[in-house]
């Protein structure tokens, strides 16, 4: 049985057409795709990225240990800021391509691929050195993604706090349990569970901007 994010009911209820998407039952589109395509490029859309692994790494050596696996310079990106990166084997074959997110030098997280999920955890696991820890929260927190030229405009009136938005590439967090990423021209948003064993802070966050932007013709 393929896997569900947390917001799959609400893909369903929305109408959306459900394929299987690297062993996730993902929305495929809800009206067209045209359609969709030129909201997000006009206006905006949210996107439900859950299915993206997402790993903590935190400790004393996160950030010397990141920088050993990736083919950017991570101790390079300020906090609050995120970099495309490779993942590498010693040969220089590419394992993956991912994204990290930095609060600080002993605190990132790592967004893979979700068809590499495993085999990118088993990688930095058998390279992750003492004064690092790796926690795989993808079951625990869920992703959304609200692109487009007018997301900056739009995604304030669905926050709980906007002075901690910001509007250079980063993250923020405005609430101990929600973390906050911008990256021009969009956002992303990723939130732990309000109740095992899936969440349901982020069907509430999709909820919002979905019926409230859906006039400004916003794409799901």
């Amino acid at each position: 049985m393929p896997n569900r994010t947390p917001l799959y009911d609400r893909h369903v209820a929305l109408g959306g057409r459900m394929v299987d998407f690297g062993g996730w039952e993902m929305p495929q589109q809800y009206t067209s795709i045209r359609d969709e395509h030129l909201a997000v490029r006009k206006v905006a859309g949210l996107f439900d990225v859950s299915h993206m692994g997402r790993l903590n790494v935190e400790g004393r050596d996160a950030e010397a240990f990141l920088n050993s696996v990736v083919t950017n310079d991570v101790a390079g990106v300020q906090p609050g800021h995120a970099q495309y990166n490779l993942m590498c084997r010693e040969d220089g074959g590419i394992i993956d391509d991912l994204v990290i997110y930095k609060s600080s030098p002993t605190d990132f997280v790592v967004v893979v691929n979700a068809s590499n999920r495993e085999k990118d955890v088993a990688w930095l696991r058998a390279h992750l050195p003492s004064g690092a820890a790796m926690e795989d929260r993808t079951d625990e927190v869920s992703l959304l993604a609200f692109q487009g030229p007018r997301a900056e405009e739009l995604l304030p009136k669905e926050t709980s706090d906007t002075r901690e938005l910001s509007v250079t590439c980063g993250m923020r967090s405005s609430r101990p349990d929600a973390a906050r990423a911008c990256c021009p021209p969009g956002w992303a948003r990723a939130m732990p569970p309000g109740s095992r064993p899936r969440c349901d802070c982020g069907a509430t966050t999709w909820t919002r901007p979905s019926t409230r932007t859906k006039p400004a013709s916003v794409g799901l």
